[in-house]
């Protein structure tokens, strides 16, 4: 299942999005509260894309750090293992040592796990941005290209005879949040548009300085030509007579 989002903005500043309002209400809750959910998901993650996590191997039990910037927490990825791990902390709280950092929105995160973005461009763009070893992300990146992960209709399925109601809760989940996520981009878009007007008309007066400097400097350079072209004329004028010898 895709959910869409919107573009947003560079990794260090998140877009107003569901996500990041969902964030300020997630901030009381103990990511503690997350390891029996985290540790159900990616045992069957596991479970259904073995091979891509085979591939994973040789990364051992090296850590990646995964920021999403519209969230209050921060998640530790130990794909390599032969138990692969996942778990979240507070903001700040994280211990260090992770390899690499992942940052960006979350379901920018969730869309690049998926396959269903160009990874190369969200990065040129910097709508995602990695720090630490590159190749680590590259190799989980390639790992999991191609492997058809879907989050939602994955752990879904994973609910045995509940998959048809989790289905149901989450197709109804996805149009409340593109509802939501359409609102807020109309808000965003009219919050922004007296300052999107002003520096439309802050450009419209800047251009027609320049126009006018513009043709000033052509009326300068009409006027210089005709000085030159005049100059042999005034230099006889004023040229002195010779004396005569008396």
């Amino acid at each position: 299942m895709t959910i869409t989002h919107s573009a947003g903005s560079p990794a260090g500043l998140p877009p107003l999005s569901p996500v990041l309002l969902a964030g300020f209400a997630l901030r009381p809750v103990s990511p503690r509260l997350l390891d029996p959910l985290l540790d159900w998901a990616m045992a069957e993650m596991h479970r259904r894309y073995r091979p891509a996590f085979a591939r994973l191997r040789e990364m051992g039990d090296a850590e990646i750090r995964i920021e999403p910037s519209d969230l209050p927490f921060v998640f530790l990825l130990r794909p390599g293992s032969t138990r692969p791990r996942l778990r979240a902390y507070r903001t700040g709280e994280a211990p260090d040592g992770a390899i690499a950092t992942l940052r960006g929105p979350f379901l920018l995160l969730i869309s690049l796990l998926e396959g269903q973005l160009d990874g190369d461009a969200v990065f040129f763009s910097r709508a995602l941005t990695i720090e630490g070893d590159t190749g680590a992300i590259m190799t989980l990146r390639y790992a999991i290209d191609g492997a058809g992960v879907d989050v939602v209709r994955d752990l879904t399925e994973a609910a045995g005879p509940l998959a048809p109601a989790l289905r149901r809760v989450a197709s109804l989940m996805g149009i409340v949040y593109r509802r939501a996520d359409r609102d807020l981009q109309t808000v965003v878009s009219a919050l922004r548009a007296p300052s999107v007007l002003t520096a439309r008309q802050h450009a419209d007066k800047i251009s027609a300085v320049e126009r006018r400097l513009a043709e000033q400097s052509r009326r300068l350079e009409r006027v210089e030509l005709r000085m030159r072209k005049r100059a042999p004329a005034l230099d006889a004028e004023t040229e002195p007579e010779p004396e005569v010898a008396l």
